[in-house]
Formats: structure tokens, sequence, C-alpha cells
């Protein structure tokens, strides 16, 4: 009995794949979501640059590096939380919570990158495409929010949208 082989009490053959229930505009607002992080995280690359290119001493640097983080983090947690929300959305379908936290995080960024465009002297590049990938971003959630949920979602989730 100690050299028998060990066998699981119920095989698998061919493991199910997991269907995603969310739509595809679910899977491309999370990779724009993921896009708008690394612009943030772009941004204040380049915002440490100019305080390295003005000031070499060393501790002025480190509070420079200090703010050019948490400055972006404004920018980056937000949008982290928006793609978070998107893939869980694309793999279990989005909830109407779900669209109103994505437009509760996305429309701020909507209005201060119209800000920084027309009346900051930063980079317009930046802040035009932080514009339009937000603009993406809280459209997409509006239009999830008025939408209808997909028919997948209907039958698995309709106690949970109420």
């Amino acid at each position: 009995m100690e050299n028998e082989p060990l066998k699981p009490i119920l095989e698998s053959k061919n493991p199910k794949k997991r269907v995603p229930r969310g739509r595809l505009a679910d899977l491309v607002a999370a990779y724009l979501a993921v896009l708008a992080a690394l612009l943030a995280i772009s941004a204040a690359i380049l915002f440490f640059v100019g305080f390295v290119a003005n000031d070499a001493v060393g501790g002025e640097l480190v509070s420079a590096l200090l703010f050019s983080i948490l400055l972006s983090a404004f920018a980056i947690i937000p949008a982290l939380l928006i793609a978070r929300l998107a893939i869980k959305g694309y793999k279990d379908g989005l909830t109407r919570r779900a669209a109103a936290w994505s437009i509760f995080l996305s429309l701020p960024w909507v209005f201060l990158s119209l800000t920084v465009l027309t009346q900051a002297p930063l980079s317009p590049y930046i802040a035009a495409i932080a514009l339009v990938l937000a603009s993406l971003l809280c459209l997409w959630a509006i239009i999830s929010l008025v939408m209808p949920p997909s028919p997948k979602v209907l039958t698995s989730h309709a106690s949970e949208d109420v």
C-alpha cells in the first residue's frame, strides 16, 4: 500500500478557461489607464530632471525627488486604480459602482489637464496627452454607467448592481 501512487479524487483532463464577462472596452480602458500611469511617471522624471538642471546640491535634490514622487502619486494612484477596476470589470463584468468610481477618479484630471494646457507654462504635450487619456477614461466610465450590463453579467451579477 505504501508504494501505490496517489490519484486525485477528481481528474480534469482539460481545465476550463474562465470566460471574461466584461466588454472589450473594459480591457482597452485598462490599457489606457496603465498608459496614463506611465505618462505620469515620465512627467515626474522630466520634472525631477528640471530640478537637477538647476540645482546640483544633494540636499535640494533629495527634497526635489520627494516632491516629484509625491506630486506624481496624485496621478499614478488614480490611474492604477482605474486600471484595476477596468481589469476586474473585464473579468467579472463592470458594475455601476466601479464605473462611478472610475468617473470620480478620472474627471478631476480632465479639468486639471485643461488648466495646465491653457494656463500653466508646463509642457503642452504632456498636458494634451493627459487630457486625451483622462477624457477617454471618463467617457468609457460614463458610457459603462449608462449602458446596460452585458447579457453575461445579467445572469451572474444581477443582485450586485442594485
